[in-house]
């Protein structure tokens, strides 16, 4: 985990705990949309606190997600006090995030008021490398109980990062920020959940740093779980998905989209191409995409389907797809 100071006399002599459970948006060049910056749960070096559990549940909309996340510290000392922080959007570089949307912190299932706090941040071991910058912080403070458990609990919007050119929008997850803690982390389940946008056939197998961070995929649900897993600094992943209903590229232009479904099987290519269809109400005929589409929540069957509906970005799409799936 990526250990932080406060670089002025923020909190003197007291260490600083971040929860940032953490969609992680960012830019990665001029083309690139801002997204929102966040983390995981992170700690200046306390000992006798561990994190013994972690849930994050994260509801995937069109163009953000809403992150609920909930951590069991135990403490194995004695009752001890330590301002919590929560990083906001990085106010140098301006340029590298947006705003959290929706903040809201509770300690033990009670509201805590935040405040924000402007501040440096800077890495304090040589081998981390979080570069000097500054940050817009929620704060509030938190009692760690004697030989108890303490549960803090998140919740936020946050927007995804997007590229000019392609349809791609990306979230990253960091496990890694998890490293002060006592001991390992006992449990961790990290869900995305796209029932209400998309099926996951438009979602792209993560990137993972630790094969021991398992992944299973069902029910439009993408879920990553781990136990007595201690991160390195670096652990995490990636997640991206193509939404099939954005037009901002048109299907044969869109590089990353034809790489995507390069490797899809003929099944799954088909299952994409009539989802779009699916989305504008298309009534099925053949038992196999009745049963698929039916279990969607979002689909909705309107006798009144015309192929007018479809954009023209859509249509684009459907070609490719088309091209792509007679071609296996």
């Amino acid at each position: 985990m990526i250990a932080l100071w406060i670089k002025s006399m923020f909190i003197p002599m007291k260490s600083i705990l971040c929860i940032t459970v953490f969609l992680f948006s960012i830019t990665s060049g001029d083309d690139c949309g801002i997204g929102t910056d966040a983390g995981n749960v992170f700690i200046e070096y306390v000992k006798n606190i561990e994190m013994a559990k972690e849930r994050v549940d994260v509801e995937m909309g069109r163009d953000s997600a809403v992150v609920k996340c909930k951590f069991w510290f135990f403490n194995r000392g004695d009752k001890m006090e330590r301002d919590v922080g929560f990083p906001n959007f990085w106010v140098s570089p301006p340029e590298a995030s947006e705003e959290i949307m929706d903040f809201k912190t509770w300690v033990d299932g009670k509201e805590i008021k935040v405040h924000m706090k402007e501040q440096a941040t800077l890495d304090i071991d040589g081998k981390d490398t979080l570069p000097d910058m500054v940050k817009n912080w929620f704060v509030w403070s938190t009692v760690f109980k004697a030989k108890d458990t303490t549960i803090i609990e998140n919740r936020y919007t946050s927007k995804y990062t997007s590229c000019d050119g392609t349809r791609e929008k990306s979230v990253y997850y960091v496990l890694g920020t998890g490293r002060t803690w006592e001991g390992k982390i006992g449990q961790g389940t990290i869900v995305f959940d796209f029932k209400n946008l998309l099926s996951t056939a438009w979602v792209k197998p993560s990137s993972r740093t630790n094969k021991a961070i398992k992944t299973v995929i069902r029910d439009n649900r993408i879920e990553f779980s781990f136990n007595n897993f201690e991160p390195k600094e670096n652990d995490g992943f990636v997640l991206d998905f193509y939404p099939p209903w954005d037009t901002v590229c048109c299907g044969g232009d869109d590089q990353k989209f034809n790489e995507f479904t390069s490797t899809k099987k003929r099944r799954d290519l088909r299952l994409m191409r009539n989802e779009i269809y699916a989305r504008h109400g298309y009534v099925f005929s053949d038992p196999d995409l009745v049963a698929f589409f039916s279990a969607e929540p979002w689909y909705h069957p309107d006798p009144g389907f015309k192929p007018a509906m479809l954009s023209e970005g859509e249509s684009k799409t459907v070609q490719v797809l088309n091209l792509l799936e007679h071609r296996k």
